[in-house]
């Protein structure tokens, strides 16, 4: 079965620079490849396990909508987590 972690490698094999996340905030655009994205959301995800928690563990965000949020939050995702 696939998820969203899944699907974003293997379209960040196929289109490593194709532009995955924009974020338009304080007046400024950022963007960031699906490449980038994939190794940004597994060095997160290695973070996590390496902090002691565990696939099936939750995890809670408050954090505003921007690049860092959706990066973190597919972290969780890639190392099990809800």
């Amino acid at each position: 079965m696939k998820n969203i972690c899944k699907v974003l490698g293997e379209v960040a094999r196929r289109q490593p620079d194709t532009t995955a996340l924009v974020d338009c905030s304080c007046g400024r655009k950022r963007q960031l490849s699906f490449g980038d994205l994939d190794a940004i959301t597994a060095g997160g995800a290695r973070q996590l396990t390496d902090a002691g928690l565990k696939p099936g563990d939750t995890v809670l965000f408050f954090h505003p909508v921007s690049i860092e949020l959706y990066t973190a939050l597919l972290s969780v995702f890639r190392a099990g987590m809800t």
